[in-house]
């Protein structure tokens, strides 16, 4: 063993023996003998498969935002007639009571792959309100939010101030309640992510 030897020129060159043998090219630096370390990847090159061996084909289902179930959420301030400037307050109290069940479900797939330089996917998220303890109205849903969602993800490889720059992404997310007026509400929102990294 390597760490038994007693002379550090002895150890050094027993550690060096041990990289050749198990395939590590010895370089005139350090610098280029980590280059031909193989490095695991790191999260982001995992969720958005920026890193080789990450890729899972198209149309596979991955994570997106946050998966979540809160059994129980409590707000002091109920909005039992919700009013907006384009529709009239609601006349009569909705009932919805103080505790709920909140959820998020959140998922997308990649769609298009071009030389692993661009990337086109698809994602969808849902979060919804459930009066699941409110027996008087029979445990509506209160609301639910649905958000399908479509990235542009342009594959970068670039340092600025120690980080790596590893994605530009560039989304159109539409998100509604599907409710009709007065209840109704919905927008659209165009938007750019940039990912960067250090270590992993």
């Amino acid at each position: 063993v390597c760490s038994d030897l007693e002379s550090d020129v002895e150890r050094l060159q027993c550690y060096d023996d041990e990289a050749v043998q198990r395939g590590v090219r010895r370089g005139k630096d350090s610098d280029a003998a980590a280059a031909d370390v193989v490095r695991p990847p790191s999260l982001m090159g995992r969720r958005w498969e920026l890193d080789p061996g990450t890729e899972h084909g198209l149309f596979s289902i991955r994570p997106h935002k946050q998966v979540y179930l809160l059994p129980v959420r409590y707000t002091t301030n109920v909005n039992n007639q919700p009013s907006s400037p384009t529709q009239a307050t609601i006349p009569q109290s909705l009932g919805y009571t103080n505790t709920e069940v909140k959820f998020q479900f959140s998922a997308k797939l990649k769609a298009i792959e071009i030389k692993e330089r661009f990337d086109l996917w698809i994602a969808y998220t849902q979060l919804s309100f459930f009066q699941m303890y409110n027996k008087s109205k029979s445990a509506p849903f209160r609301e639910s939010n649905y958000e399908p969602e479509i990235m542009g993800v342009i594959h970068t490889d670039y340092d600025l101030f120690g980080l790596k720059g590893r994605f530009i992404n560039v989304g159109l997310v539409h998100q509604s309640n599907g409710r009709q007026d007065p209840l109704s509400r919905s927008w659209n929102r165009i938007y750019a992510q940039f990912g960067f990294e250090r270590g992993g």
